[in-house]
């Protein structure tokens, strides 16, 4: 496991050392959990993300590119108690990100429409507990999380500089944290501006 952590991350950093563009990006995360028995933290929570980037290897109808970024996954809800009635209750998690996408590019002039895909990897910041009073004792996170990330967004040319908007999906390959009795399931929406400096 720890083999395959060290190649994704050396990947990402030989392909900067090859990119055309190098980017900033930064937005907002909308982000919510779920079990597969019950409903913990089913509402969304908003926060900011920060990625920095790589486009490169960069053809007429297709390019890679390649993130680092510091995102936020979680959820809230109101839940209730015996004692004292309902209670907001919310959980947050820190993560490093890292992906690598295959973007498919439709060209129009200076711009290009784009969609794409690839593998992710979440790595967890801080403590793998819950924080709240609810489920503190009970839950627990993964420190890993893989998966892919889906992506749709247009992206501008102006002289050398690279402006674009993108959203994105992170889809988890398996549970990212769990009970004695269930797992525990993230859903993550990302809204992001970039802007790009090409080499």
């Amino acid at each position: 496991m720890k083999k395959l952590h060290l190649s994704f991350i050396a990947f990402f950093f030989c392909s900067a050392l090859y990119a055309q563009t190098i980017k900033i990006e930064n937005g907002v995360t909308s982000s919510s959990m779920r079990t597969n028995t019950i409903d913990i933290l089913n509402r969304s929570i908003i926060d900011y993300s920060l990625f920095v980037g790589c486009d490169y290897l960069d053809h007429e109808h297709y390019y890679l590119s390649s993130e680092i970024g510091y995102t936020t996954k979680g959820g809230k809800e109101t839940a209730e108690i015996f004692i004292g009635g309902p209670i907001d209750i919310q959980d947050t998690w820190k993560y490093v990100h890292l992906n690598t996408t295959f973007r498919y590019k439709y060209n129009v002039d200076v711009s290009h429409l784009f969609i794409g895909i690839g593998p992710k990897v979440d790595v967890l910041m801080g403590s793998t507990k819950f924080q709240d009073i609810v489920y503190v004792d009970d839950f627990e996170m993964n420190r890993f999380s893989f998966g892919c990330i889906a992506e749709l967004g247009v992206a501008q040319d102006v002289g050398k500089l690279r402006f674009g908007v993108n959203y994105s999906y992170f889809l988890n390959f398996g549970s990212v944290g769990q009970s004695q009795y269930c797992k525990v399931y993230n859903n993550t929406h990302f809204l992001r501006l970039s802007i790009g400096y090409t080499l």
